[in-house]
């Protein structure tokens, strides 16, 4: 899996930021991942990510989804890829002002038959700089 930075922008409470999160599927067969655990249409309903604002952790500030239905499963195609753009801005909240970022996926896929870790590298980037 892996992460890409996609954009941002200085907000009055602080910056907006977004990435783009990518899940391939290396299995001949399609793979079930939770919902909840992929911010799926780029909603975040747990803390799935490890933010650093110049080597200080971010504390998450958004929702925890606690159990993930079967119909919030999303399929992944064998050989495909999963992707979704998702904005950190409100739930990793930055500060204004120049900062250097780092962030990391990081996520159990608790509810899935296809029971994995997902975790990315490392994406840093500088914001304002």
């Amino acid at each position: 899996m892996s992460l890409s930075f996609v954009s941002a922008s200085p907000d009055v409470a602080g910056w907006k930021y977004q990435v783009e999160v990518t899940v391939k599927n290396p299995l001949p067969r399609p793979l079930k991942l939770d919902g909840p655990s992929v911010a799926e249409k780029g909603q975040l309903r747990n803390d799935l990510f490890e933010v650093t604002v110049d080597g200080a952790r971010v504390e998450y500030q958004g929702l925890m989804a606690r159990r993930a239905p079967p119909s919030k499963f999303v399929a992944v195609a064998p050989g495909a890829s999963y992707r979704v753009v998702v904005e950190l801005g409100k739930e990793y909240p930055i500060p204004a002002g120049p900062h250097r970022v780092s962030v990391t996926f990081s996520h159990h896929n608790h509810f899935s038959p296809d029971d994995v870790d997902l975790k990315s590298e490392a994406l840093t980037f500088d914001l304002g700089r």
